[in-house]
């Protein structure tokens, strides 16, 4: 009986272990070659060109290998690497992108945002045209809700299609009215500059090519051009820019910031610009804050310089250099503490300037073949922008309008 069980036992400890020598226990540890990516955050909202940001894991190194779907449009990430691998992607909001979810695939494998994308609309809508015809380097200012735009020229091949005109709009009714004619000769890259309902206007460029020294001053209530200074500190170059600040007028050329109080009637020398000396620049106003940039010098040579003046400080401090894409003498305003630029001689690109970050972001523009292509007039009302005339292509209007101006009215909505 004892025998029995020992053979019995031994029998059963055969068994075990040829059992346990038949288990994996020497098998490879399985390894996911495209584990599901991981998403940890994203950039919530943006515009149509707008990149944005996503962070996370499980990226691939191959950029191409990581697509975005913004619900039905997909755009291949460009992808960022730090020290322990793919942490970050970047993205283009792509043309047809609409507000909804985001999907990240990496090869086989895909992960679905829980929060929703939304995709700002910039939106740029065709008003009525200007009735004073086609120009380009015209002015263009508003004054409570209206805005007006005048003077200018038509063409470089007509010598003799200066402007002196004046006229009114009101986004309200959709309509133009004319005002009284500006009475001094028609010039081209005039300043205009509103203080106190009023606007201030000169420092044009008449057809024989001198710099106009008279300003003069139009009173939108009478409907009456009046002059007020005949000496401009302009020495003798054009293309100066003008704003107002604390009751002053100021104006620019680009070399000597120069003051005018209109009470005093007194020109007073400010500050002298550290960068190069240029034209076709443009310049907006941010709080207490000037911002400057863009142009040629005077070998006709594109400049990209972007520079910030405190203009209480009375410093000038260097940004971040524009897009080479920004072409000479686009247009320029503000909008909520926020700068806008665009439409420069090298197409429709336009941008969004964040002065927190001293950043740019590229936003949607004319979805057309519509382009303005720099030397355009502007204003702002009541939150929204009207882009009106400049050296185009619309061909709708001139069929010339390669070289000369164009009578396109833009109105532009910002949601940012």
């Amino acid at each position: 009986m004892k025998r029995n069980a020992f053979y019995l036992l031994l029998a059963v400890s055969v068994c075990c272990f040829y059992r346990c020598s038949k288990g994996p226990k020497n098998a490879a540890l399985k390894i996911d070659n495209n584990p599901t990516p991981v998403i940890t955050d994203f950039n919530k909202s943006d515009t149509i060109n707008g990149t944005i940001t996503i962070t996370g894991h499980n990226f691939s190194k191959v950029a191409s290998q990581n697509i975005v779907t913004f619900n039905t449009s997909k755009s291949t990430a460009a992808s960022e690497l730090d020290s322990l691998g793919v942490s970050s992607l970047t993205v283009r909001v792509p043309q047809g992108a609409t507000t909804g979810k985001l999907t990240l695939q990496v090869l086989t494998k895909s992960v679905a945002t829980t929060d929703t994308f939304t995709v700002i609309k910039n939106s740029w809508i065709e008003m009525r045209n200007s009735p004073g015809g086609p120009r380009q380097r015209a002015i263009g200012f508003s004054i409570g809700n209206n805005g007006y735009i005048g003077l200018g020229l038509v063409s470089y091949l007509q010598p003799n299609s200066y402007y002196n005109d004046l006229w009114q709009y009101d986004p309200g009714s959709d309509m133009w009215t004319q005002k009284a004619s500006f009475p001094g000769t028609g010039t081209k890259d005039a300043f205009s500059i509103v203080l106190n309902n009023n606007v201030y206007v000169g420092g044009g460029t008449t057809p024989s090519g001198a710099v106009d020294p008279n300003l003069y001053m139009y009173d939108q209530q009478t409907n009456k051009w009046s002059l007020i200074n005949s000496s401009i500190p302009s020495g003798g170059v054009g293309n100066i820019l003008g704003f107002s600040y604390n009751s002053l007028l100021y104006i620019f050329d680009s070399a000597l910031l120069w003051r005018y109080d209109t009470q005093a009637n007194k020109w007073s020398r400010v500050s002298s610009f550290p960068g190069v000396r240029r034209s076709q620049g443009f310049l907006f106003i941010i709080g207490s804050t000037l911002y400057f940039g863009k142009g040629v010098d005077s070998g006709y040579h594109d400049l990209y310089d972007f520079w910030q003046y405190d203009l209480n400080a009375n410093i000038w401090t260097q940004k971040n250099n524009l897009n080479k894409e920004v072409g000479s003498k686009p247009v320029a305003f503000t909008i909520n503490n926020l700068g806008y630029m665009g439409f420069g001689s090298s197409g429709n690109n336009f941008y969004i300037y964040y002065p927190a970050t001293d950043t740019w972001k590229e936003t949607w523009a004319f979805s057309n073949n519509t382009s303005l292509l720099g030397w355009g007039a502007s204003f702002t009302i009541n939150g929204k922008a009207y882009v009106i005339t400049g050296y185009g292509n619309d061909t709708r209007v001139n069929p010339y309008a390669a070289t000369t101006g164009t009578s396109i009215n833009w109105q532009f909505t910002p949601y940012n």
